[in-house]
């Protein structure tokens, strides 16, 4: 087995177990690798090469690592094909440049060439539907950093051609349906549609319930679910919804202070966090349950809400 096969054996078996040590054995094998390619063989080394390096920033988060990522893709894709993987391990690359440097133009040429590619004849469904499920995240950080409308719409547009050609049970699935929720969730916060919550957190909920329970990477679905949840929280005032991700363990009083200004505690200026301080003395010192204290009303079950003051 000589290096580059070794390093494909590495490579492998970070993907399999995601033991980092694995992977910076393959970036290390494939770096000589590609040094001394030939020159008919550069481009698939350069390829091999550059998409290691990208997953090893998600660890490191070592720029030089990333730009060495986006150097070697950009030079293959001059030597090949524009059709193949490699463009879209070149945009993910230019998509963590642009998130770290807020750069723009970066952010733009990794969207460029995902378009390119989900609409290459040559780029097969398997491949097509994670680009598009990219690019839709890629157009939520344009709408974050441009202020883009245009760009939120169309990571809607893109995150449903995702789906549909991304079959139940398929492992994609999952988070194709999370990130087609996070662009629901910031189309309602952009917009105030109330439909586009709700579907926010249907589609969520889908993304959790598609991931099965022993993959590392469900907190990521969960951790969208949550944020839905947490908005439709706060846009209609129950409880109750953010029970579904964690629900209060049992005999546990759960006290709803939302309503309740406390952003100035801890700084001298107390009066408008007054009720949630008094509630705080009567658990603690005079150690009251939430029935004895005279600034609750129960909202149901083992849920309370602070009375509103007249």
């Amino acid at each position: 087995m000589n290096d580059y096969e070794r390093a494909l054996s590495h490579w492998g078996e970070f993907d399999r177990t995601g033991d980092v040590a694995q992977l910076a054995l393959a970036v290390d094998l494939l770096r000589t690798a590609y040094a001394t390619a030939s020159p008919a063989d550069r481009h698939t080394r350069g390829g091999t090469l550059g998409l290691p390096l990208s997953r090893l920033y998600d660890q490191s988060y070592d720029l030089g690592v990333l730009r060495e990522s986006i150097d070697v893709l950009r030079g293959g894709l001059r030597e090949g094909s524009a059709d193949d993987g490699y463009a879209y391990g070149l945009a993910l690359a230019l998509q963590k440049y642009a998130a770290e440097k807020d750069d723009l133009a970066a952010l733009d040429e990794s969207i460029g060439l995902m378009r390119e590619a989900s609409g290459s004849a040559s780029v097969g469904q398997r491949l097509r539907a994670r680009v598009l499920s990219a690019l839709s995240t890629a157009l939520q950080d344009r709408y974050e950093m441009a202020s883009d409308p245009k760009a939120l719409a169309e990571s809607v547009t893109v995150g449903r051609a995702s789906l549909t050609i991304t079959p139940e049970g398929h492992p994609r699935r999952g988070p194709h349906l999370a990130h087609l929720g996070l662009a629901l969730r910031m189309t309602y916060e952009s917009t105030g549609d109330p439909a586009a919550l709700a579907e926010a957190v249907e589609v969520s909920r889908e993304a959790v319930h598609a991931v099965d329970d022993d993959v590392p990477s469900k907190d990521i679905e969960m951790g969208s679910l949550s944020l839905a949840l947490r908005v439709m929280y706060e846009a209609h005032g129950r409880l109750a919804v953010l029970d579904e991700v964690s629900p209060p363990p049992a005999g546990v009083n759960v006290i709803d202070a939302a309503p309740i200004d406390v952003s100035l505690l801890g700084h001298g200026y107390c009066s408008a966090a007054f009720p949630v301080l008094t509630d705080i003395h009567a658990l603690l010192y005079d150690q009251h349950d939430p029935t004895a204290r005279i600034g609750l009303r129960n909202v149901g079950d083992s849920r309370w809400g602070f009375r509103e003051l007249t």
